[in-house]
C-alpha cells in the first residue's frame, strides 16, 4: 500500500524506461517547438520507442505524422541511447531540433555524442538527476550518445 499527500503526483514507470518530456517552458500541448527532452529511468533494462510528433493543430494526425526511433540499451557503467533521423513530416515540421537527455537518479557522468567528448558545459548535475544538452541538429541526422556513470 502507497500513500500520497494531494500535492503528490507518483508516477509508475517501468526500470529502464524512455520517455520523452515536453519543454520546460511549454504552454500548451499544442505549442510549436523544436525540442527533444528524453528521460532515462534508472534500470538496466533495454528499451526501445517511437517518439511521434503532428503539428498539433489540424485533424491530420493519422497520415501526416513524423516518428523517430529512440533505442536505449547498457554495458557495465555505460549507457547507450541512439536517436534515429527522423520519418516521415508533417506541416510546419522543424528541420532541426534542441535534443537533451534526463538521466533521473544519476548524480554525475560524462558523455560523447557520435564519439566525441561532450564538454563538461553541457553536462549539468543536480537534484538527484543529470540532464545532458546535446545541442541542435538536423532531423534527419541520427545521433549515438554513451553515457558513463
Amino acid at each position: 500500500e502507497l500513500s500520497y499527500s494531494i500535492d503528490q503526483n507518483p508516477w509508475f514507470v517501468r526500470e529502464g524506461a524512455v520517455i520523452p518530456l515536453a519543454p520546460q517552458d511549454i504552454q500548451n500541448l499544442q505549442y510549436p517547438t523544436n525540442e527533444l527532452r528524453l528521460m532515462i529511468v534508472p534500470g538496466k533494462s533495454s528499451c526501445t520507442i517511437e517518439h511521434y510528433e503532428d503539428d498539433g493543430i489540424s485533424q491530420a494526425y493519422g497520415s501526416e505524422y513524423a516518428l523517430t526511433t529512440v533505442t536505449k540499451r547498457c554495458s557495465g557503467k555505460k549507457t547507450i541511447v541512439e536517436i534515429g533521423a527522423r520519418k516521415g513530416s508533417y506541416d510546419g515540421a522543424p528541420s532541426t531540433r534542441a535534443i537533451s537527455i534526463v538521466m533521473e537518479g544519476v548524480s554525475g557522468a560524462t558523455a560523447s555524442l557520435n564519439g566525441a567528448a561532450l564538454p563538461a558545459s553541457a553536462i549539468c548535475t543536480g537534484g538527484g538527476r543529470t540532464v545532458i544538452s546535446l545541442g541542435e541538429h538536423p532531423v534527419g541526422e541520427p545521433l549515438r550518445v554513451e553515457i558513463v556513470k
